[in-house]
């Protein structure tokens, strides 16, 4: 079965459980907009960032190009065929990896925790912040909505 591999770049802080429901959340939501679309036999597999950083073995800087970049071993396909954020702000490293994957053809999304996912088309800086300092902007150049917690 064809499969569909979507990075999901949560935030550090986030807890494990609200990591879990996010994946399955988006897992869902991606399936559901592909059977919507007539592509039908794909399965959706989400990977956490905190998974992916934990099975990695590589640094900062080489992680987040192997997020972005990075091929399945052994073939020409992608790790991760799109990115997915649930958040409106980023911070250092998932703007980073953005902006490579935006750079190298990759359709990116925002999540916005219900039932929609917009196309990104950019991670702004915004402030000097390593941690949210980096706005969304999605396609149509308008800001994804930010709520301070």
């Amino acid at each position: 079965m064809p499969e569909l591999r979507v990075f999901y770049a949560h935030g550090k802080a986030v807890g494990d459980d609200e990591i879990d429901r996010g994946k399955a959340a988006v897992a869902a939501l991606v399936a559901a907009r592909l059977a919507r679309k007539g592509v039908v036999g794909f399965h959706v597999e989400v990977v956490s960032g905190l998974d992916d950083w934990h099975r990695s073995g590589v640094g900062w800087d080489g992680w987040t190009r192997r997020v972005a970049l990075s091929t399945k071993p052994g073939t020409p396909e992608p790790l991760y065929h799109t990115i997915v954020s649930p958040d409106a702000r980023v911070g250092r490293a998932t703007a980073g990896i953005l902006a490579m994957a935006l750079r190298a053809g990759k359709r990116c999304f925002w999540w916005d925790g219900a039932d929609g996912l917009f196309l990104v088309a950019e991670a702004r800086k915004v402030s000097t912040s390593w941690q949210g300092g980096h706005a969304l902007i999605l396609a149509g150049g308008l800001a994804a909505p930010h709520v301070d917690s």
